[in-house]
């Protein structure tokens, strides 16, 4: 009985060639994906970051409208009404306060409201704009139908770059809206 299966067969030679200057392959596997993983860990962090700058231009459009927001419905007429408490007439301040407290956007921000004098164009750079609501007496910008401007600036704090980076850290946003009561 002849059974071949039982005879150990010799493995090919040419498989096993040595060249003089062939080094051992023996750990490139571990360099590879040291490699790989480090890219994609940069990758990773920087769509954080990126996600984050976004989640924060975002805050503070949305943070500026609901400014206006407040501040269209505290006119001077809205300080003559008795069930209103003290929170009317809207001034910087109170604004200011109001943009902080929401939450939506970590410090530092700065917040700039205008109540522009010329109320057809209230970008108009020869209007004067007073920095608070001028009070009932002064005049009539801050009546229904005169305009009031908010403009809300952050300055975005980096988790990852290095904070020499200054480019693309300031946001700004300026909403506007019509003083309703």
């Amino acid at each position: 009985m002849n059974n071949s299966s039982s005879v150990p067969r010799p493995r090919p030679q040419f498989l096993k060639v040595h060249h003089p200057f062939a080094r051992s392959q023996s750990g490139a596997e571990t360099v590879e994906v040291a490699l790989t993983i480090g890219f994609f860990l940069i990758l990773i962090l920087m769509f954080v970051e990126k996600a984050l700058y976004l989640y924060s231009y975002l805050a503070v459009g949305d943070v500026a409208r609901e400014a206006v927001r407040y501040a269209v419905v505290r006119g001077n007429l809205a300080a003559l009404d008795d069930s209103r408490g003290d929170d009317a007439p809207a001034t910087r301040d109170r604004i200011e306060d109001f943009v902080i407290d929401r939450g939506t956007v970590n410090s530092p921000v700065t917040v700039t409201a205008c109540w522009p004098s010329n109320q057809y164009n209230p970008l108009d750079p020869n209007a004067s704009c007073s920095g608070n609501s001028p009070a009932l007496g002064d005049g009539v910008n801050n009546l229904p139908g005169m305009k009031v401007i908010i403009t809300v600036i952050h300055t975005h704090q980096f988790l990852f770059l290095p904070q020499q980076v200054e480019a693309g850290r300031t946001i700004s946003t300026t909403a506007q809206g019509t003083i309703l009561y």
